[in-house]
């Protein structure tokens, strides 16, 4: 079965403890009219099993990064202001685990 939803970027690999490896990728899509990030851990042995993250209020990614277990940082436009740009962090468990807003 295709999948009707792509993808924005895949970001890496995510290895916890006792579970299958999983594949981290994000997505920039709308809910009830406001754009949103959303970061999704996809089951790499190819089972349906996987995550989602709380995803947060964004237009695009700008960038980035992926530690060797899967905690993630990534760099977020929120509005076409320009002015709103901020730092998420996720851990490899997909939990939100800070925000972090640039200076202007």
């Amino acid at each position: 079965m295709a999948n009707q939803h792509p993808y924005g970027a895949l970001l890496g690999a995510v290895y916890l403890a006792d579970l299958a490896p999983m594949v981290r990728v994000t997505r920039v899509t709308t809910f009830g009219g406001i754009a949103e990030l959303s970061l999704l851990d996809i089951d790499a042995t190819g089972s349906l099993h996987g995550q989602a993250a709380f995803p947060v209020p964004a237009i695009s990614m700008l960038g980035a990064a992926i530690d060797a277990v899967g905690d993630t940082a990534i760099a977020v436009r929120m509005d076409s202001s320009l002015r709103h740009d901020f730092i998420v962090g996720y851990a490899a468990n997909a939990l939100l685990m800070y925000v972090y807003r640039c200076p202007r």
